[in-house]
């Protein structure tokens, strides 16, 4: 170990760097290499080995994601799945260490398969925010629900807005539930019916 509390520990195929944070050593997560050998590292060089998915200071949404069986815990096994799932996705896992909300494709992998849906998707990502030729997706470019899931066509997520009904009649009925008993936003954020809102205003008739 170095004066600066840093070291190397040969962990068989792969060397890990370790640093003394609160009191104790730990692994420093640094380069592509060592996400690539994270299903390697021996669970008790874990600094924890579970933490809950509330509470932390950490986006929400992503913690739902990494909670694979929505257990309100993320667990080792549940993190070593999505470092796999990134380190499939990109050319060089290494590039998401420093952070940030911009995702360059040509970072992404276009010869397995993961990488190459995440790319087709950033693509159309940019495709229904008018940026074709565009080689970067942000954050805010992903949550823009509005252009991307467009009040004329159907998205698959069960709601039905009366504008993309053909059948006239049909439209109709669709609109009067809505005045009638309410209606439910889609993925456009456009008010619809779903299978539940159509129970409900068939109790009401």
């Amino acid at each position: 170990m170095g004066k600066n509390g840093r070291g190397l520990f040969d962990g068989g195929s792969h060397s890990w760097s370790f640093a003394k944070m609160g009191g104790f050593n730990q692994v420093v997560i640094q380069t592509g290499e060592d996400l690539r050998h994270l299903n390697e590292l021996d669970q008790k060089l874990w600094c924890a080995l579970s933490c809950p998915t509330k509470g932390l200071e950490f986006d929400a949404t992503t913690l739902a994601m990494l909670d694979a069986d929505h257990d309100g815990r993320i667990r080792v096994n549940e993190v070593k799945a999505a470092v796999a799932w990134v380190c499939e996705c990109l050319k060089d896992p290494g590039s998401i260490i420093p952070g940030g909300d911009v995702l360059k494709l040509s970072e992404l992998n276009p010869d397995t398969e993961a990488g190459r849906k995440v790319l087709a998707s950033a693509r159309h990502v940019l495709t229904c925010i008018e940026r074709e030729d565009g080689d970067s997706v942000s954050l805010s470019d992903v949550l823009n629900r509005a252009a991307i899931f467009s009040e004329d066509d159907y998205n698959g997520d069960g709601v039905v807005p009366p504008g993309v009904i053909d059948d006239e009649t049909l439209r109709a009925v669709a609109a009067e539930i809505i005045a009638t008993v309410g209606g439910v936003p889609d993925r456009s954020g456009v008010n619809g019916v779903d299978e539940a809102v159509c129970k409900t205003s068939s109790l009401n008739w």
